[in-house]
């Protein structure tokens, strides 16, 4: 995994903690979102967007 070394202080801890999500995800084996219909769009707004929906 890499990041950017463009990324402001502000912004490092979400692309940090995002990314990391991917590397659990890969390294679980791709989990399953069967029968997660609005948790994982939350959870992601709420990251991206940094202010609740």
């Amino acid at each position: 995994m890499g990041l950017s070394n463009k990324l402001t202080p502000e912004d490092l801890p979400g692309v940090y903690g995002h990314e990391i999500g991917h590397v659990i995800d890969q390294l679980a084996g791709e989990i399953s979102t069967k029968g997660l219909t609005q948790e994982p769009k939350a959870l992601y707004d709420v990251g991206n967007n940094r202010t609740p929906p």
